[in-house]
């Protein structure tokens, strides 16, 4: 009997033991494969067990793709699926995680692989037994002799792929302890997996792609490859996988399989080739996964397959993933907008490589994991499924997506008086503070009143399905406006609800130049104007409005974002829905200063409520205030840009005022970075008597001196979050 039949029976004893249990929100999966929606955590194999459920991040699995000569490295049929992928799913089981798997046959140059082997090996992922065959790895500069190539299109390549492919479907049948806890599979096509041969873009493998352009055999039209022998290789590497994973094996038909569908190879005859691969895949089934997720890509054809398959106009249903980077994503405002753009095509899967949830150290980043719980709700659901509906309102940076992002809710600038401003990096310098006020500031829109459009409207998704449009089930809503809180002027929220236009309440900005929300209660909100969408961000709106933003001619009002969300269903409809604030009234203490109340005591703090910012000053005895926009329970996080953070975990605020002690603000983060360490002692030292660059003026005292020197050593090595349980 072959070995990939072989069962190791700790792993199963142990995968008996242990279970994963499917997340809360329905799935716009098909039925059967509803429990492997959520986000996966790149390269999760042998890494620290960090970054679980039970530590607070908001994660559904973790995946590895591993290399063929590692799972099949020392002979034909030497498969290794017990050691290496069991090993792992046992792995991620134990985290209370799903396992999602993937192979891959070629790999970079410039890949931590090829840098460990070296030229010209380095790029070759298949085992070593197979690379003697004729044919199936050539060299890719016959000259220079450098950088092995390999021939997808080889018949001897093709058919040992196959058999491997064939292996891992019927191992994976025959432990079903094993196949019930992965979340995933990933085809193993091209380069790095992904659905091309060669990066055509990158300089260090400009001899590969002359190969696969000029000089490789099997194509229809030799030397060199077309865009239609590429597409025939991803084809066949699709209906490989539906007949091992699908036909072969009917077991496995609850595991997702997904395509890279990201890159492309046009071939010597530069013919675009994704559309016709990915529709291919889609209609047998397969999801389809993008692997590079940014805040404004252009061109915006990267995404097309994924807004095409992910609407709820498609044909087909099937999985809709997204994979990202930090190189992409660079900070939390690139990341948050990264994480909309995702969502904005209604994926299942989102999977961010770990460094985008913690640091090198493992330490959680709180701001970043809060937009990941935000975002994990809407994953993997339907208009009729999903937890709430949103716009996030934008314009594209760099001739990538034009329009905003949103989530089955419309900002429609075509119904009167509705024409918006769109603020983005670089353009309406009068708008300069959306560079400098936060992550929902680096782009946004705005009414227009000077022009006659002081509204700002939006429409819900007119579907059948949607409990929202029409409120069939008279749900009562919530609407969260995030408003830019610049002026001292009024705007107002008006609704269509079952007895007509309907007010909802008005807000009074005090001119703190930060992003708040605003949240109102709507208990007989009707929604019945509607968007007619065509899947795909486009429609045609009606007439009327569901929702309406009024500056009341007093001072344009600057919108990041509305979201509604039903919180019950069944309640006889309120004539007047109301808002619902609470106040945090705080205090701090604060270090070095002279006995208060001393005006020295007067300093800015950022105080974080939930995933949601506000900033706020300290009187002359470190008192401040925030108005939040709802009661509920939160995590409250406080720092001032040279303190470490302080926070106090699952704080109740309750509707009237809430008088809470954050504690001693630890001075010495000249950088604000929430560590004090070694680059906040260099700031010190090269400002050391600066009445100007003030960083490290740490009792702000207006000099930077040796107090400030003692402040830093008395906290240096100490790192925010800080738990406060003081009451």
């Amino acid at each position: 009997m072959k070995r990939y039949l072989l069962i190791a029976t700790g792993l199963l004893l142990g995968l008996l033991a242990l279970t994963i249990l499917a997340t809360n929100v329905l799935a716009r999966l098909p039925a059967n494969q509803s429990a492997s929606k959520g986000i996966y955590v790149q390269f999760d194999k042998g890494i620290e067990g960090i970054i679980t459920r039970d530590n607070g991040f908001p994660v559904a699995g973790g995946h590895h793709r591993w290399l063929w000569l590692e799972l099949e490295p020392d002979y034909d049929n030497d498969y290794r699926f017990n050691q290496e992928i069991g090993t792992f799913v046992l792995q991620e089981v134990a985290r209370g995680k799903k396992a999602a798997i993937g192979v891959e046959t070629f790999v970079a140059p410039t890949s931590q692989y090829a840098k460990r082997v070296g030229p010209p090996d380095g790029t070759i992922a298949i085992p070593e037994w197979l690379r003697s065959s004729p044919g199936v790895i050539e060299l890719s500069h016959p000259v220079t002799g450098t950088w092995y190539v390999l021939n997808f299109l080889n018949a001897t390549y093709k058919a040992k792929y196959a058999e491997f492919i064939y292996a891992l479907a019927d191992w994976l049948a025959a432990n079903p302890n094993v196949a019930a806890n992965v979340g995933w599979i990933e085809m193993g096509v091209g380069l790095e997996s992904e659905t091309q041969p060669v990066d055509i873009y990158k300089a260090s493998q400009a001899e590969i792609t002359d190969y696969y352009l000029n000089r490789a055999p099997g194509g229809e039209n030799p030397p060199g490859w077309t865009s239609n022998d590429w597409t025939r290789f991803v084809n066949w590497c699709t209906d490989l996988y539906c007949d091992a994973f699908r036909v072969r094996n009917p077991s496995l038909s609850s595991i997702p399989i997904f395509l890279n569908c990201a890159p492309e190879f046009k071939g010597k005859d530069n013919r675009s080739n994704r559309q016709a691969f990915t529709t291919y895949a889609a209609t047998k089934g397969i999801g389809l996964k993008n692997n590079g997720l940014q805040a404004d890509r252009a061109p915006a054809s990267l995404y097309d397959p994924l807004i095409k398959w992910g609407s709820v106009v498609a044909t087909t249903t099937v999985p809709i993933a997204w994979e990202t980077y930090s190189v992409w994503l660079t900070d939390m405002t690139t990341l948050y907008w990264g994480v909309l753009c995702a969502l904005d095509k209604h994926p299942d899967v989102l999977e961010p490589t770990r460094d985008l949830m913690v640091d090198g150290s493992y330490n959680p980043k709180p701001d970043y994991v809060a937009i990941w719980r935000w975002a994990e709700p809407y994953l993997g659901v339907t208009p009729s499924t999903t937890p709430g509906i949103w716009c996030a309102l934008r314009e594209t940076e760099t001739g990538g997506e034009p329009g905003n992002f949103f989530f089955w809710l419309f900002q429609n600038d075509s119904l009167p008086g509705g024409r918006t401003v769109a603020l983005k990096p670089g353009v309406n310098s009068g708008d300069a503070w959306i560079l400098v006020t936060g992550k929902e500031g680096r782009y946004t829109r705005r009414t227009d009143r000077a022009t006659g459009n002081p509204y700002m409207h939006f429409q819900v998704l007119n579907h059948p399905s949607s409990p929202y449009y029409g409120n069939p089930n008279r749900y009562v809503f919530t609407v969260t406006v995030t408003y830019l809180d610049k002026g001292t002027d009024s705007w107002k929220l008006t609704y269509d609800s079952f007895s007509g236009p309907k007010d909802a309440g008005t807000v009074q900005k005090t001119n703190t130049n930060t992003w708040r929300k605003a949240t109102f209660v709507l208990t007989d909100a009707r929604f019945g104007n509607g968007y007619t969408d065509n899947g795909m961000g486009g429609g045609n709106g009606s007439p009327a409005s569901d929702l309406t933003i009024d500056c009341l001619d007093s001072g344009d009002e600057y919108i990041h974002m509305v979201e509604i969300k039903r919180i019950d269903s069944g309640t006889t409809p309120s004539p007047t829905p109301t808002t619902v604030p609470c106040t945090i009234r705080g205090r701090v203490t604060l270090q070095g200063r002279p006995t208060p109340p001393h005006a020295r005591w007067v300093t800015p703090l950022t105080v974080t409520v939930g995933s949601t910012d506000y900033a706020a000053t300290t009187d002359t005895s470190g008192y401040f205030t925030v108005t939040v926009s709802s009661p509920g329970t939160y995590d409250i996080r406080v720092k001032n840009m040279h303190t470490l953070r302080n926070v106090k975990r699952e704080v109740t605020l309750i509707a009237g005022q809430n008088e809470i002690n954050f504690g001693t603000l630890l001075e010495g983060d000249a950088n604000n970075d929430n560590v004090v360490d070694k680059y906040d002692k260099l700031i010190l030292w090269l400002t050391y008597r600066s009445t100007s660059d003030l960083r490290a003026d740490f009792n702000e005292d207006g000099i930077v001196d040796k107090y400030d020197y003692y402040l830093l050593w008395q906290n240096y090595r100490k790192s925010g979050d800080i738990e406060v349980s003081s009451p």
